[in-house]
């Protein structure tokens, strides 16, 4: 047998037609997880923060017609330091209970979110546009870096006795880089990039159970923090500070870019041409940017609408921010009914995280596995889903009229098993979305999706502001909560019509479109 046989490979043709390893979804939720644990550290603790602030130019003892009356009753009261400091260290069980202040508080938290969500209106869908352009990476480093700044402002503004002005300033710029709610949609763009679409709802659930898991340790670890520290809230917005600049550091050093990877697991001599990838926007005007991602929303949401059933969910995703916008006005109505601060919220925020996910990492996979042979065929798992959607609003709803009719706080914990169950909603909604649309669209898609829901939070947040001044002049304090449950009814309503086949139909179109595959029927071993 002749050793010397010699083989002859031209210079462009690969020896073997090797498969790209996957690129893990969960790769992004290390620093997802604890920049949400970091950031959540400081959100019962600002609004404490802030009835404390302004509470300090209150005077102990009640006064008619003084300083603190005239304060309580100056429109947006706090932006300047034209005040006397009253009350160095004002007391809490004072503050709480203070109508007026009650007030403030939420007027002022309106503010700082239609600050933050205006802009947020025109950025969110611009980033989640590049995000399909250059890649997940970026987008989600702009996010991080702006709640890196707004930390430090209120830092500053509590060390050094500044006016509330510098975070109105500084929530507009977060607002300009994408807020959290591009976040949350470049995540889920970064989980569509590396998951099949099969997978997506699994995917999705842990992606939401890694937000959940910094959310349960977060807000008990900023309120443990704001009561026992020497300088309270100020101190916990330093360590906040510090630690998530570690995260920042940490997601430029190690987090892989999943868009390369999808663009490298798909075979692009073959299915990309010209006309599928689209000219990156160099040397344009803003204008023309914004002109040409409005024109491809318009065309992806006309071609989705051909399915009703996709219009109807979502109708149903539309309508959770309506409902869930209430929950702003959460800490200012536990805090004045029941005594709670920062900690007392933390806890319960702990005990509805482990709920949260027990139900997304051992309920879910338990269902997953009684069901597997229902759930076997893509019909099969959107019934499954769609069941499971309705469920969880049947859930939220009970869970928000039991809250409204609670008349102590321990009341609210027996909630906490059904709200950890109704979180499933948001997941496998996002996820029968997401494969209704081209894999090219994802991060449009969730932009999209954050941009509607970030229109009707600032719509919603002015509403529940206001009403929130009046409720409280009538006693009617809990008004907030039957709201929400008037409306997560009308959203359970909506998925009774809601049909799986006609939804089947429509994602097995657009998998032939999309040439979706699974990485594993595509690996061809290749004899020698």
């Amino acid at each position: 047998m002749n050793s010397n046989v010699q083989i002859t490979v031209e210079e462009n043709e690969p020896l073997l037609d090797r498969p790209i390893k996957k690129l893990s979804p969960f790769t992004i939720c290390i620093p997802v997880f604890f920049h949400v644990l970091f950031l959540t550290m400081c959100v019962g603790v600002l609004q404490q923060w802030m009835l404390l602030y302004l509470c300090r130019y209150i005077p102990a003892v009640p006064d008619t017609d003084g300083v603190g009356y005239a304060f309580k009753h100056t429109f947006l009261a706090g932006i300047f330091n034209t005040f006397p400091i009253l009350q160095t260290s004002p007391n809490w069980d004072q503050c709480r209970v203070d109508p007026d202040i009650q007030a403030l508080a939420a007027q002022w938290s309106m503010v700082l979110q239609i600050f933050s969500g205006i802009p947020a209106l025109i950025s969110v869908p611009i980033y989640g546009y590049l995000s399909d352009r250059y890649g997940r990476k970026p987008i989600l480093l702009i996010s991080m870096i702006s709640s890196v700044i707004t930390v430090t402002t209120l830092y500053c503004i509590s060390l050094f006795n500044l006016g509330l002005w510098l975070l109105i300033l500084t929530n507009f710029i977060s607002g300009c880089m994408g807020s959290y709610f591009i976040m949350i949609g470049t995540t889920l763009a970064y989980f569509s990039d590396t998951t099949e679409p099969h997978e997506r709802s699994k995917s999705f659930i842990f992606g939401e159970a890694a937000f959940f898991a910094g959310f349960a340790f977060g807000p008990l670890l900023g309120g443990f923090g704001a009561r026992n520290l020497p300088n309270g809230p100020q101190d916990v917005f330093l360590i906040t500070l510090i630690l998530d600049l570690f995260v920042v550091l940490y997601t430029i050093v190690f987090l892989p870019e999943s868009l390369n990877h999808l663009k490298n697991n798909q075979n692009h001599d073959q299915t990309v041409t010209d006309t599928d990838v689209d000219e990156k926007p160099s040397n344009s005007s803003i204008l023309t940017l914004t002109s040409q991602i409005l024109s491809q929303t318009k065309e992806l949401f006309v071609k989705a609408s051909i399915s009703r059933t996709f219009l109807l969910l979502l109708a149903i995703v539309l309508c959770l921010p309506l409902a869930t916008s209430s929950k702003s006005l959460f800490f200012f109505y536990v805090s004045f009914k029941f005594g709670w601060d920062s900690q007392d919220e933390g806890q319960y925020g702990f005990f509805t995280s482990i709920c949260v996910i027990t139900c997304m990492l051992i309920v879910y996979p338990i269902l997953l596995r009684v069901f597997e042979k229902h759930i076997s065929t893509t019909k099969g798992k959107i019934k499954f889903d769609l069941n499971l959607i309705r469920v969880g609003l049947s859930f939220s709803t009970i869970t928000t009229l039991i809250q409204a009719l609670a008349s102590k706080g321990l009341y609210f914990y027996f909630t906490t098993p059904l709200i950890g169950f109704a979180t499933l909603i948001s997941p496998n909604l996002k996820s029968l979305l997401s494969n209704s649309v081209e894999s090219k669209s994802q991060g449009l898609l969730f932009s999209s999706i954050s941009f509607l829901e970030q229109l009707l939070g600032i719509v919603c947040v002015i509403f529940y502001s206001n009403l929130w001044k009046w409720t409280l002049k009538i006693h009617f304090e809990n008004l907030f909560f039957f709201i929400a449950v008037f409306i997560f009814m009308t959203a359970l309503t909506i998925s009774c019509f809601t049909k799986s086949t006609d939804l089947n139909s429509w994602i097995e179109k657009v998998k032939l479109e999309n040439g979706s595959f699974d990485y594993e029927e595509e690996i061809v071993v290749m004899e020698p």
